[in-house]
C-alpha cells in the first residue's frame, strides 16, 4: 500500500488499477474476517454486504479518509444463482435504457444494494467513490455507479475487469 498509494483523481492511474484489481480479487473471499483483516491492515474500515447468504450480489465496502471503494464479487462458476444471473440475458428497459436483466434483477436483489445505499450515506466526508469489479461484479458495478446519487454529491469513478455487456449502445453506454 505504501510503495503504490491510491490517487484521489477521477482520471485513470495505473496505480488505481491495481488498487481495483485488489479489491475486486478480496470481494471473492469466503471468509469475512480474512477480508476485513487484510483491508484494515492497509488503513481502511470496511462493510461486507450479502455475504451472508449465497445469493448474489455480494458487496465489500471500505473507506478511508480519501477514498470509498464498492466493490461487487462476480460469478463463481460453483454459485448457481451467479450463472443463472449471467446467462438471463434478455434485455429489460430501465429509464436508462435496455439493459441485461439477469445483471439489473441480481443487483437489486434481497435488498444488499439498499443497504449499501444507507451504509454509503453514512459515511461522512468529501471522498471520492470508486466502483469495481470483476466479470459479473463489473456489471454490477456498472448499473449500480450509473443508478447511485450520493446525498454528499460526491464524485464517483467505475474501474471494471472482464466486463460483460451490460446494456444497449443506444441509450444505456451512451456515456461510457
Amino acid at each position: 500500500a505504501a510503495r503504490r498509494p491510491l490517487k484521489t483523481t477521477l482520471d485513470f492511474h495505473q496505480a488505481n488499477a491495481h488498487w481495483m484489481i485488489d479489491m475486486s480479487y478480496l470481494s471473492y473471499g469466503i471468509k469475512s474476517d480474512y477480508v476485513t483483516k487484510q483491508l484494515t491492515r492497509v488503513g481502511f474500515t470496511p462493510a461486507l454486504f450479502g455475504w451472508d447468504s449465497h445469493l448474489p450480489p455480494h458487496i465489500l465496502v471500505a473507506h478511508n479518509n480519501d477514498v470509498i471503494v464498492v466493490a461487487f464479487r462476480g460469478t463463481r462458476i460453483q454459485d448457481i444463482a451467479d450463472v443463472l444471473a449471467d446467462a438471463a440475458f434478455l434485455p429489460s428497459l430501465t429509464a436508462h435504457g435496455w439493459v441485461h436483466r439477469g445483471f439489473q434483477h441480481t443487483l437489486l436483489a434481497g435488498g444488499v444494494w439498499d443497504q449499501v445505499k444507507h451504509h454509503l450515506a453514512d459515511i461522512t466526508g468529501n471522498q471520492i467513490i470508486f466502483f469495481t469489479g470483476h466479470s459479473l461484479g463489473a456489471a454490477l458495478a456498472t448499473l449500480a455507479r450509473r443508478i447511485y446519487s450520493d446525498p454528499f454529491a460526491r464524485q464517483t469513478v467505475l474501474y471494471t475487469f472482464g466486463s460483460p455487456r451490460v446494456g444497449d449502445e443506444f441509450m444505456y453506454c451512451t456515456t461510457y
